[in-house]
């Protein structure tokens, strides 16, 4: 990734307008939120790792939080017009009522931000980032093959229009 790519680390989030791009890593039982505003081409993308609790960042608080980043930005920022995508979570942790991703997608229904797409589930970690081409580049991978063999191999890839 080149410097205007920006890590988001977990347990953290940050707005920022394109070209800059957010990009985690990492995703396994955590889920990233992907917030964006097409007017003002503010982009926010969260690493959230806790799925309950008073953090900034976690399941309960991160789209609201996300949305104070956006419109620190550039105050134009209009919640109507947001779209939310989102990914992470493996299959095992969505089945439960308490999961990050009920969590946000209730925060996302309340506020009638609409879920544009979702990669979620499945048993593969992921890693996404935002590119320049307004889309959203998820991979997926084994951290298994990672740790064994110190190299990255993507076992699937997709293309999310933002």
């Amino acid at each position: 990734m080149n410097t205007s790519a920006v890590l988001v680390q977990p347990k953290q989030g940050i707005a920022l307008r394109l070209p800059q791009r957010p990009y985690t890593d990492g995703l396994h039982h955590c889920l990233a939120p992907i917030l964006y505003s097409p007017e003002t081409r503010i982009v926010a993308m969260a690493h959230v790792y806790d799925p309950a609790g008073p953090a900034r960042y976690s399941a309960e608080r991160v789209i609201d939080s996300l949305i104070e980043d956006m419109i620190a930005k550039d105050s134009s920022v209009k919640i109507a017009s947001l779209r939310a995508y989102l990914v992470g979570e493996l299959s095992d942790s969505l089945a439960m009522s308490t999961s990050r991703t009920s969590k946000v997608k209730a925060a996302l229904r309340e506020r009638k931000i609409p879920i544009m797409h979702k990669v979620l589930g499945g048993q593969f970690w992921k890693r996404v980032a935002v590119l320049e081409s307004e889309e959203i580049f998820v991979e997926e991978y084994l951290e298994d093959y990672v740790r064994r063999y110190g190299e990255f191999q993507a076992m699937r890839e997709y293309r999310l229009r933002l």
